[in-house]
């Protein structure tokens, strides 16, 4: 049997993550004594833990295949995190950029786990 889970939101952006994961997240990275560090959210959404760690000082980037719902006050790229390659421009431009990468919205929807972990 098969249970939905209650919709959650920050600030109004629709969290897909499972319950609490971006809370749970959020507090590893924070207790990591980081603040203004360069974070990656990559594979989006609509950006609630992108907003969520922009409102906790950190400087976030967020990239994500759709646009057009996504919501947080951030730095976005729209790319397509399943292809083999990413964005050469993206990539060129953001070389050693990235203190923290996270992606708590997205793993369990990609196709080759292997080559998500590896990029």
């Amino acid at each position: 049997m098969f249970f939905s889970k209650k919709s959650e939101y920050y600030k109004g952006i629709l969290v897909k993550a499972d319950q609490s994961l971006h809370d749970q997240v959020a507090n590893i990275i924070k207790s990591l004594k980081t603040k203004n560090y360069n974070l990656l959210d990559f594979g989006a959404g609509e950006g609630a833990f992108s907003q969520r760690m922009l409102d906790h000082g950190y400087k976030v980037t967020s990239i994500d295949l759709e646009d057009k719902n996504f919501k947080a006050k951030t730095d976005f790229y729209k790319i397509d995190i399943n292809s083999l390659s990413l964005d050469d421009k993206f990539i060129s431009k953001h070389i050693n950029f990235f203190d923290i990468v996270v992606s708590p919205e997205v793993i369990e929807h990609i196709e080759n786990h292997f080559h998500f972990v590896k990029i």
